[in-house]
This record gives structure tokens, sequence and C-alpha cells, in this order.
């Protein structure tokens, strides 16, 4: 589908005045067929990939244990995939895929079973459904325009660019079996096994999943033609194993620099006036290579002028920079040979020095005036403060304010200067989880609370999780990686252990950390290949070097804040940051890890994990079929009656709905996600910290119009102002069954919920208000600040998993934005 810019909402909303009061499946479209016909064409196609099968098993020696037949779609056609599965006769779908928006499906039908698969089609020929009159199964068999015996590349599910282009060529395969009811604990030794007879050589960490088997082989395409016909009975699916940094941390240092500086060629630097990642670490060595051409001359300062740039004996800042500038990258882009293209540039502000250690109370004086250099050397810049450093508290604070956090909050909103600034900060880690004999893996985690100053209400604090399981390095044979794939990171802290649950979420999103291995004898260890590879300069002239840790996703985390500022350059810091947890989302196992639906597990979950895992193109684009609406806005939360200090007005926002769109979808599910982000000013005494309340300047809600309420009625529901004299009170309640819910989001200030309901009750809700609750502006009115306005982002996506449906155009052209014809 085409990228566009996401729709930015100028108009502003209609002040009100405020006081608080107190599903259906869609069907499958399909084109006209001759039924006769059609399924005259499918069965011959059955039958010719029968004979294909039989051929293939005489010419290579090998028996076939019943078919695997690869089902073609329709172009531009949904295919009904729970239907071709059929469990009870063992007929099960292996893979999906999408090409060109033409999905592919392989399917393995067991010895005497594909009687059953052949009867569907038999009855969309001949038999009509009693109630409707249609074909029976006509949804499953007009969908499919072809099927056939499948090739080794029916079975690839990953990038289509990323197969092979050459039989002989080797790489690293991602391999994805079945396991078997019968035996399954045979699965992996039977596999390796019947590929004995191959030149594939078979990595022997195989990692488990609900009835998946997944392991590497490195090999061609070639070496699988004379095992593929035996395996057909066991595959499910083929990817490109991801790079990882061994390959590259082993080669000498002389070997390193070839790589380097091939990929320093191909470095095509940003504009002038793009944005940058500021680094507050120990300093960068800005002779990298890669680094050199990405930090301009005077862009790499200390917070003490009497200080070198960079620490020489602490590499910690410029394993940072090669991630905020390269994210985890590295391997892909040191192995190819094309133009890297970069959006953003490097700074540097060394606020570290071993030998000067700064105390406790001093870091958010430190961290302020550190930031303060970058941007006296680059007024005019826009950046991303990145701090991938905590306190060795042992998360200690609970999510109660600190000085450093409290400093941190004040300088993103502007306070003193009404410049508002976007930090990016890490949770901390769960430290010495080698040598630590009491850590258990994730309880540990779950006991560790974040470090400060990552509770900070304003930053966005990161956590780390891992995608990281494959280990190929003979050092660790029979070692297992300790985190399972989509899991928490070994060292990520949480809050999940914070007494007063009223904090702040935290983190607010993760992002890749890295994995460890455990030894046969139970042992943590750190494993290179489970690593992030990175920038580096020591002594003997290495050049590259491993990384991982809630640092390491934090410096990938403020790349994409990066990327974000040089797409959106009108965006302030809020929207940034709102943009990011908009589009995370958490994975199947973080959903394992921390089970359940009640209020209790999603904060768990939340409290773990933040919202999840962002996605750059989700955060960057809109598509035809989903589609956000990003505002910025002005609210005056409170004001001055008199004496006294109430709540001012709401903000009702009339939405650029695409309702004709919506409705022509009927029940189909549509979900609308809704992200509010805004700064708070912190309590300017700390006494009154350790409530949560008087931390906050003001606080701001939003609500979603109900699809059974009138614009009266969601008027009346926000605010007690609305409601007519005489009248019944009108009900409060919130209509929309929200998947976080209208209490738990509202920790710190950022919020983000997400709602799935038909097209046609979505259609209905197009309009949304955002509303003060109370703060310390209100409460500490002798402090004079009752009338100050807010700013505040709001962001708005609405989408379907209908691909044919483009609710883009509708909603562009309500706001004024050509669309191509």
């Amino acid at each position: 589908m085409p990228q566009h810019k996401h729709i930015i909402v100028v108009e502003p909303g209609q002040e009100r005045n405020y006081t608080a009061t107190g599903r259906g499946g869609g069907e499958f479209s399909s084109p006209p067929r001759d039924r006769r016909a059609h399924a005259g064409r499918l069965l011959d196609a059955v039958d010719q990939a029968k004979i294909e099968a039989n051929n293939k098993a005489e010419e290579t020696g090998h028996f076939i244990h019943g078919i695997c037949l690869e089902i073609l779609g329709e172009q531009g056609c949904k295919l009904k995939i729970e239907s071709l599965e059929h469990i009870k006769s063992g007929i099960e779908v292996r893979s999906v895929k999408r090409i060109d928006n033409l999905y592919h499906a392989t399917i393995y039908v067991p010895e005497g079973k594909l009687e059953n698969f052949v009867r569907k089609i038999e009855r969309y020929k001949t038999e009509n459904n009693t109630r409707s009159g249609r074909p029976k199964n006509e949804d499953l068999i007009t969908g499919i325009s072809d099927i056939r015996f499948p090739v080794l590349r029916s079975f690839w599910t990953d990038d289509e660019s990323l197969f092979p282009n050459l039989n002989d060529e080797r790489i690293w395969w991602e391999v994805w079996i079945r396991i078997p009811s019968e035996n399954p604990d045979d699965a992996f030794t039977s596999f390796v096994a019947t590929m004995a007879d191959s030149d594939l050589r078979i990595s022997q960490h195989a990692i488990k999943f609900p009835e998946r088997l997944v392991f590497l082989a490195h090999g061609s395409a070639q070496d699988w033609t004379r095992v593929f016909i035996p395996l057909l009975d066991r595959i499910a699916e083929l990817r490109k194993a991801k790079e990882i940094p061994t390959e590259f941390l082993r080669l000498s240092p002389r070997e390193q620099m070839l790589f380097v500086e091939d990929l320093a060629d191909r470095i095509v630097t940003p504009n002038l006036n793009a944005p940058s990642v500021c680094l507050l670490d120990f300093g960068v060595h800005t002779a990298h290579p890669l680094l050199e051409p990405l930090i301009n001359q005077g862009d790499a300062q200390a917070f003490d002028s009497e200080w070198s740039i960079v620490d020489h004996e602490e590499s910690h800042g410029t394993e940072m920079a090669g991630l905020a500038m390269f994210g985890d990258k590295l391997p892909e882009l040191l192995s190819n040979n094309n133009p890297i293209y970069l959006t953003h540039w490097l700074e540097s502000v060394r606020m570290l020095h071993r030998q000067h250690p700064h105390s406790e109370e001093a870091f958010g004086y430190v961290t302020q005036s550190s930031l303060a250099k970058a941007e006296i050397q680059a007024a005019q810049r826009r950046r991303v403060a990145c701090l991938p450093v905590t306190a060795i508290d042992n998360g200690r604070d609970n999510g109660r304010p600190s000085s450093w956090s409290g400093a941190i909050d004040q300088h993103a909103s502007g306070k003193d200067d009404n410049y508002q600034r976007l930090y990016v900060i890490a949770a901390g880690n769960t430290r010495n989880i080698m040598i630590d004999t009491e850590y258990s893996y994730p309880i540990s985690n779950l006991a560790n609370g974040v470090e400060d100053p990552g509770q900070s209400w304003n930053a966005l604090t990161v956590g780390a999780y891992t995608d990281r399981v494959h280990i190929r390095s003979n050092d660790f044979d029979g070692y297992q990686p300790l985190a399972p794939q989509g899991g928490l990171c070994p060292t990520s802290r949480t809050s999940y252990s914070w007494e007063d649950r009223d904090w702040p979420i935290k983190p607010d999103i993760v992002m890749e950390g890295g994995n460890y291995a455990r030894s046969p004898s139970g042992t943590v260890d750190g494993c290179d290949d489970l690593s992030l590879l990175t920038t580096t300069l020591d002594a003997t002239g290495r050049l590259l070097t491993w990384s991982s840790d809630t640092s390491a996703a934090t410096a990938q985390a403020a790349r994409l804040a990066a990327i974000l500022m040089a797409d959106y350059s009108d965006l302030w810091p809020e929207t940034i940051r709102g943009l990011m947890v908009h589009s995370a989302e958490w994975t199947g196992e973080m959903n394992r890890q921390i089970p359940g639906d009640l209020v209790i597990d999603r904060h768990n979950r939340l409290r773990c994990f933040g919202y999840g895992v962002p996605n750059l193109d989700r955060a960057r684009y809109t598509v035809e079929n989903c589609v956000s609406l990003v505002h910025q806005g002005f609210i005056q939360p409170y004001k001055l009656d008199g004496t006294v200090a109430k709540t001012n007005h709401f903000m009702l926002h009339s939405l650029p709905w695409p309702v004709a769109a919506l409705e022509k979808l009927h029940e189909q599910n549509v979900t609308v996600r809704i992200t509010l982000s805004y700064f708070v000013e912190p309590s300017p005494a700390g006494r009154g910290w350790g409530t949560k309340f008087r931390y906050a300047s003001h606080g701001l809600r939003f609500a979603l119009r109900g699809p059974t309420e009138t614009e009266s009625q969601f008027r009346q529901r926000i605010s007690s102002q609305e409601w007519e004299q005489d009248e019944d009170r009108p009900s409060t309640s919130d209509p929309i069954k929200w998947s976080i819910g209208s209490n738990l989001r509202t920790k710190g200030s950022i919020h983000c919920d997400w709602w799935t309901a038909s097209a046609a009750d979505v259609a209905r809700c197009g309009q949304v208000a955002v509303f003060p609750v109370s703060g310390w502006w209100r409460e500490r009115k002798h402090l004079g600040f009752v009338e100050k306005q807010s700013r505040y982002a709001l962001i708005i996506t609405i989408s379907t998993p209908a691909t044919d449906i483009d609710l883009y155009t509708p909603i562009a052209q309500q706001v004024g934005i050509s669309t191509p014809i």
C-alpha cells in the first residue's frame, strides 16, 4: 500500500465550559465464479499436485507421508485461511504470506485425508446452503485461484527480496518445523537425522514454541533439494536468520577496519537543518570512521571545560553512538554495498567522569547544564536528549520523584524558558546477573524497580525486550537463551514492584536489549550471538564491539525519535513521544509472560513492558486502511472565579471521520486507538512529591463519543455544565469498552488506549473531548499559575484489517489534502 504522512489536523477544538461530573465478521469479497467450471479447475489442480508429488518421490527415492499443497488466493481478495484447516482430519495450515496483495497458504494433508479437502470443493460444486441458498463453502472456494504442489520458496515467509538469488548462495536459514502430537520430544532429532543426507549445517540450539520448533541451518537452496521431499510433512516455514555480530567481532582490527571504511564511504549525511541525538554519557570517540562524518566540529563537548570530550578508558558513549545512528542494523549495513541515508546528526556532551563523580543531588543540575551546552552550540537544531545511564540505587524511589527526575521533568516542560525538550532515558538494569546466585528470570526483573531518573513523568522511559534467541557459537554448545523470543530482556527493570501504583507507567516502551545464555549447569553468561553490534575505539584499534541491556535499548529509541523529528519538523516533543507510544504493541510472548485480561493483569503487563515495542513504520506513516490524525492544541485547564480556582474548559474535537467508508464495512471490525501526550510542570517544592496529585501541575484526560450517544449526551457525560436544568441527571458512564480502561490509562502524562468494534458503531464516534483534572496549578493558587495554558498532542488512529478499504482519501479530502486520482 502507498504510504502517506500522517494527517495533521490544524483546526482547534471547540472550547466548552467544564465542570467535572462525577462485533461481527465481514463478508469475504471474491470474484464472480462459474461454480462448476471453477470447481473443476481446482479438482484438476489437486490431481496434478498428486501426480507431481509422486513423480518427485520417485526422482528422489523418498516416500512422501501425506501431501503438502500451496493454495493461492485471488488478487486483492482475502483468503479464508481458517476454513482450510480441519483439525480432526489432521489437515493443518503450515504458513501464510501475502505477495503483491495475493495470499499464499501452504497446508499439510495427512495420508488418506486428501478426500476431506477435495470434498469441500465438490460440495461447493453441487450443493447449496439450505438457509442462504448459496453454494456450500462459497467464501473459501471462490477465494482460491489455484492449487499446486509446493516448492522450497512456497515455505518462505520472510521478505521476498531476501530469498537467495542464486541456487548455490549460502545463508543462515531460520527453520520452523511442526511439533507432532506424537513423540514431540523427538521432532528435532528426527528432522536433523533426515537432513544428514544434505550439506546443510545445523545449529544445535532449538527454540520451542507452542506447536513449533525453530532452529538455524546454514546452506544453499540447492542443499535443500536433497532433503526437501522427505521433510515436507514437517516443514512449516523458512526465513532468513537475523544477522548477528559474532562474525564481525571475530575479525581482527585490520579486517574490521576494511568493513567499517567501506560502510563509511557509503554514508549519505543528513541535511544541515536535520535534528540530532544528543548523548549524555562518557563522551564519544569522534575519530571513529562511522561517527566522524556525523558529528560536526564543536558538537562534542564536556560538562566541565577542563575535561576531555571523551573518557578514553570508557567506551560506553561510543557504543551508544553507534546504536543511536545505525540502530541494530550494523551487521546488515556492513554486509551489503548500498548507500546509507541518515536523517539525523550526532551530538555528545560528556557528563560523567570516573575520577570526578557527581554527588547524587547534583545530577539534575548536571543533566540540565550538559544539554544546555548542546543547545547553545546549535541553538536552532532540534534534538533528542539521550540519557542511557541511571543511578545505581536499586530503584529505591519506587516511583516517587527525585531531584534528578524532577529536574528532567522541569527541563522537558520548559517551565523556566518555555522551550520544551524530549528526554529519552533508560529504565536501568538488573546488575550482576552472571554472578548473582539469587538471580531468577524473570522474577528478579519484576522485583527490581526502575532506577532514578526513569520515574520521570515527561521523559520517554525505555526498557528492554529481546528477539535474539539463536546461538551459533561452538563455545556455547548446550547453552540455551535465557529469555524467550519476544520476552523481557534479562536485565530490564520494571515498575511491577512499586508499592504505590498511582505513579506513572514505566517503562513507556521497550526496545531490543539483547539476551543472555544459560549454561547446562544453570549459570548465566553473556553471549555475542545474542547481543547488538555497535561502534567502539580501543587501544588495540578495534572498531566494533557488542552491547546490550536498557542503555542499548534507549539509544535505539532515541534514534527512532530523531527519525520522526526529521520527518515532521513541526511536531512538538510531546507529539514525538506520543507517536512512539502510539505505535507500540505487546508481543505474543509478553502476553504469555504476564497473562490474563483482568484489570490487574493489564496493569502488571504495562508495568513490565510499557505499551510494548514501537513500530517505526506505524509511527512514521499512514496507509489507506490505517489512518492517523495528529492534532497539537492548547488548553487552559483552570480559571479564577473571584478568589476560587476552578476547572475552566474542555476541548471538543469534531474529527474528519470517514463515515461513508465505515458504513460500507457494516459489521467488519475496526480499531480506534487514541493517545494523549502532554508535559507537566513538577511541584516547585519536594514536600508534596509523596502525593501524585501535587507533583503534577495539571492533568488531562480524553473521551471518545460512544456509538449510541448524541453530541448533546456526549457533552453531558463530560461536563456537568452541559446538563439541562430541571432534567434528571444524565448518564456519565463511558459506553466504550476500552482495552486498557479509563482508570488504568490515566497514570502519568501520556495516556493511550484502543477499542475494537464494528465499523457501523465506529462510524458514529467522530468526536473526542480533552478535559482537565486537578493539579498544583489549581491547588496552589498563591503561586500564580492557575490560569496558565498547557500544550497537548492528540493522536487518533482508525484501522481495519481489510486491505481493500480506503479510509485515507475521504479523511484527506475533508482536511483539504489533495489525493491522486
